[in-house]
């Protein structure tokens, strides 16, 4: 998330493990993103998601008011592994609520 106090992140499944096909999506370290709090619980939950360039998401169901409370700017970017992206589709197209 590009926050660099590593005390205050949390190690977010991008495919949950309840979604998992195997013991080695579960452990897969590219099965994970490191997020703040406030992303981890919004990714989660369906009501963020990330492009494969990076760029957020955010789901019709947040509006202006939570965005400002989360923080979240929708020109917000995210870096990540080639490996990372086979998971990110599938909570794009899984998990994220459009």
């Amino acid at each position: 998330s590009g926050y660099t106090n590593t005390s205050f992140l949390i190690g977010s499944h991008i495919k949950p493990w309840s979604k998992c096909e195997n013991k080695s999506e579960k452990l897969d370290k590219y099965n994970g993103l490191l997020l703040t709090p406030n992303l981890d619980k919004l990714f989660d939950n369906g009501f963020i998601s990330f492009e494969e360039n990076g760029d957020i998401i955010v789901s019709k169901a947040l509006n202006q008011t939570d965005l400002d409370y989360f923080n979240i700017k929708r020109d917000s970017k995210i870096e990540f592994f080639e490996e990372n992206l086979k998971y990110l589709k599938f909570h794009r197209e899984e998990i994220f609520k459009k």
